[in-house]
């Protein structure tokens, strides 16, 4: 199954989940995988904020190319803001894990 198969079974099965991401594959400008990182060996959803709690000690941990998230999360969280020059996606995932719980899928299924 594609990421976005994935990501909407768990969305399907875990009603409260906000935001799904995956593990990552990064590419070179021919599309050759240059490495992978995966933030954690096996699926899970994450209802304690543990990822909050590692994104505040190790740095950013979800890449914008694995993302799905449910309109009511904009909705109850607001839109990406405007009012700062970089970091809006990571100021975007902390405000969405202070408020849902996040999924991951540990299989690389996306690319950047």
């Amino acid at each position: 199954p594609t990421y976005l198969e994935r990501a909407v079974q768990i969305l399907d099965k875990n009603t409260d989940v906000g935001l799904v991401h995956c593990g990552i594959q990064y590419i070179d400008e021919h599309t050759k995988v240059t490495t992978s990182k995966q933030v954690y060996e096996n699926d899970f959803v994450d209802r304690e904020e543990n990822h909050l709690l590692k994104y505040l000690l190790e740095g950013c941990i979800i890449n914008p190319a694995g993302v799905l998230a449910r309109k009511k999360v904009y909705e109850t969280v607001g839109n990406f803001t405007d009012k700062i020059v970089w970091g809006v996606d990571p100021h975007m995932w902390t405000r969405i894990a202070l408020n849902f719980p996040i999924a991951y899928l540990a299989e690389p299924l996306a690319q950047y």
